[in-house]
């Protein structure tokens, strides 16, 4: 149901050490290219990948631009996550409207002419239904999903 592959600006040589580590931490990971500098988005293409993170900007941007729904994710804290309490029963996810699951319009009249334009905006078309944005199409995958899961009384994805 859920694929997870690597795809890294790293050598070969450091991909040994990634996929040695991988194994000893016993995770399933059923792809990886370490692709020594190259852009990233061809290989992203080819593993057919619904969601790219990185917290390379430029890359995440690339990709982007090749029609690929990525994000850059930033550091705020050096936390390792193993420190943090996993729920390993759902995983919770949030979006953003405007810019991503909703194209930008609304986020640039905000920014060109301020809040009360973008207030008067959104009033006047409240009845039209928005343009989908860059990660429509992945919370809609997550959402058929789900609609496949059994009914329980707690969902995997949240």
């Amino acid at each position: 149901m859920v694929e997870v592959v690597i795809v890294s600006k790293s050598s070969p040589d450091t991909g040994i050490q990634v996929l040695n580590a991988i194994r000893e931490h016993g995770l399933t990971i059923s792809g990886s290219a370490f692709i020594f500098g190259s852009p990233i988005a061809p290989y992203i293409k080819d593993f057919n990948v619904d969601l790219f993170l990185t917290t390379n900007l430029e890359d995440a941007q690339q990709d982007a631009d090749a029609d690929i729904c990525a994000c850059a994710c930033v550091i705020l804290d050096a936390t390792p996550v193993n420190t943090c309490e996993l729920d390993t029963k759902q995983l919770h996810i949030a979006f953003d409207g405007d810019a991503v699951l909703f194209d930008d319009s609304g986020e640039l009249l905000y920014k060109q002419k301020g809040l009360q334009a973008f207030h008067d905006h959104e009033a006047k078309m409240r009845d039209l239904s928005i343009e989908k944005g860059p990660y429509a199409e992945l919370l809609i995958k997550l959402s058929k999903m789900q609609e496949r899961l059994p009914v329980t009384n707690t969902r995997l994805i949240k």
